[in-house]
């Protein structure tokens, strides 16, 4: 069965990219914002910043505009852009990880990426990114707590929380094969495959991110790590960590021979 269903056309205006981070969202954001721009879209892209990261991290993170706003206001500040550029004939293009009760209702389409969270936990590490961001949670008693908290955060806030969910984006999948999943992404947002030159366009851009011009596309050197190979974790995780998230989470495990 396919991982998705046509739900929607051109005129869907209201465009989510979510799930797991380290799973090929940033891939998935750019090509939704390549093949819009190619059709002649105006494209208003963003990373979103909910009333709960706003409450919590308001004076770290509230640009200088809106430095003076409280976290409340900056939000109907937030959610007022997003309309304001839907009226000027914008596609607004939402970048978030975990799932959001506002975007969830507000979205016309909700694009949701996945990956083996071995491997997402361990470009997670390679970045140099722990596993509680920003101070998010309390601290935890032993590094094995932490990394079972990233897996449920993964799986659930990041993924199953999302009911409506447009389109699976596998990162495994992709990699295998980049051109079906990009026609299956065009055949939702365009209604038709993608056609001949298109398709090398977008591959280029997405594999050559640093070309473009930052104000439509998201993109930061880091990234990408190991060359975001499959299967590509047994250096950065214990054997012990491998160990418990593979007889804890078997169903989130991909073997990429598979595939």
């Amino acid at each position: 069965m396919s991982s998705f269903e046509v739900i929607s056309s051109h005129l869907a205006k209201r465009l989510v990219v979510a799930g797991m981070p380290q799973s090929g969202t940033t891939a998935l954001y750019n090509i939704i914002s390549f093949i819009q721009q190619l059709h002649q879209e105006m494209v208003s892209a963003s990373l979103w910043y909910g009333l709960a990261t706003l409450r919590a991290y308001e004076k770290q993170i509230l640009p200088g505009d809106r430095a003076d706003m409280t976290a409340d206001q900056a939000y109907r500040f937030n959610i007022d852009t997003l309309e304001k550029r839907i009226k000027q004939g914008h596609h607004v293009l939402i970048k978030e990880h975990h799932c959001d009760e506002f975007l969830s209702s507000w979205a016309d389409l909700i694009f949701v990426g996945k990956r083996d969270i071995r491997d997402s936990i361990a470009s997670r590490r390679r970045r140099g990114k722990n596993f509680n961001p920003k101070n998010r949670w309390e601290d935890l008693d032993s590094p094995l707590e932490d990394i079972e908290r990233w897996c449920n955060y993964l799986i659930n806030d990041c993924f199953l929380d999302w009911k409506k969910k447009s389109y699976v984006f596998c990162y495994e999948e992709y990699k295998k094969d980049p051109q079906k999943v990009i026609d299956e992404i065009h055949v939702i947002l365009r209604g038709t495959p993608c056609q001949g030159e298109d398709m090398h366009i977008i591959l280029d851009g997405v594999n050559n991110l640093h070309r473009y011009d930052p104000k439509k596309t998201f993109f930061s050197e880091n990234k990408i790590t190991a060359g975001g190979k499959v299967n590509n974790f047994s250096n950065d995780l214990t054997s012990e960590e491998t160990a418990f998230i593979e007889g804890n989470y078997p169903e989130w495990i991909v073997n990429y021979e598979d595939h």
